[in-house]
């Protein structure tokens, strides 16, 4: 089992109590535990596995560093250029500064060894994961903001004139744009991850339970042909 990816036990659902964390976290191992057989939950195991994958994790932080870093320098730089909306690049510079600030907490506590819990006591909370569950919320809550922000004046703002009040630096702009687009789009991608891969393994879930239903009921009726006849005899009335 030590070797073996905890993906491969999702068709049985068996995993046994001290099954290793091969595949990325003991949350993961609890979950696949804790899913046996359910779509939902294996959808979900197989989401966080490759969330929680080495290759991931460094992809995802070098990405976090390098936009949170690019975003708060355009922020900063044209923070007086943008007439129509000056909002936008306080959005770019506040958006910046809490998504790379918040990578360099996650790498901080991913780098740091982990405190056993005793048996029996609670878990007590950590501060770090604390911060940056908050950080995770207000950056939501962030897009949510730049988004009105930025869509209400996409149609508006031009880009030449800079005497003219529904003047934006196109960097700004474009800028900001792709930031909250992309925030979407990746929120419906997993939205369709999420459908497919639980219709599927519910199609195949159900395919398996009739395919057992059927060879259930062909091996009842063998079993009841091989059954040697029995001959009762009736008396003849005197």
């Amino acid at each position: 089992m030590a070797t073996q990816c905890l993906l491969d036990n999702l068709e049985t659902g068996e995993l046994p109590d001290d099954a290793p964390a091969v595949y990325g976290c003991d949350g993961c191992s609890r979950l696949a535990k804790s899913s046996k057989r359910s779509p939902c939950g294996h959808s979900i195991f197989i989401f966080k596995s490759l969330l929680y994958n080495k290759v991931t994790r460094e992809v995802c932080r070098a990405c976090g560093i390098a936009l949170g870093i690019g975003t708060f320098i355009i922020g900063l730089r044209y923070r007086n250029s943008c007439h129509f909306e000056p909002a936008i690049p306080i959005f770019l510079m506040v958006f910046g500064s809490v998504l790379a600030l918040q990578t360099v907490f996650r790498t901080i506590l991913l780098c740091r060894p982990k405190i056993k819990v005793v048996e029996g006591e609670a878990e007590g909370l950590d501060p770090l994961a604390m911060l940056i569950k908050i950080q995770t919320l207000f950056l939501v809550l962030w897009i949510l903001a730049g988004s009105v922000w930025i869509y209400s004046a996409k149609g508006i703002v031009q880009f030449w004139q800079l005497e003219i009040s529904n003047y934006c630096n196109v960097t700004v702009f474009w800028t900001s744009f792709g930031v909250v687009t992309s925030a979407y789009c990746s929120v419906f991608l997993v939205i369709i991850y999420f459908v497919l891969t639980y219709t599927v393994l519910k199609l195949n879930t159900d395919q398996k339970l009739r395919t057992a239903s059927v060879s259930s009921i062909d091996s009842d009726e063998s079993n009841s042909s091989d059954l040697t006849p029995v001959e009762f005899i009736v008396p003849k009335k005197v």
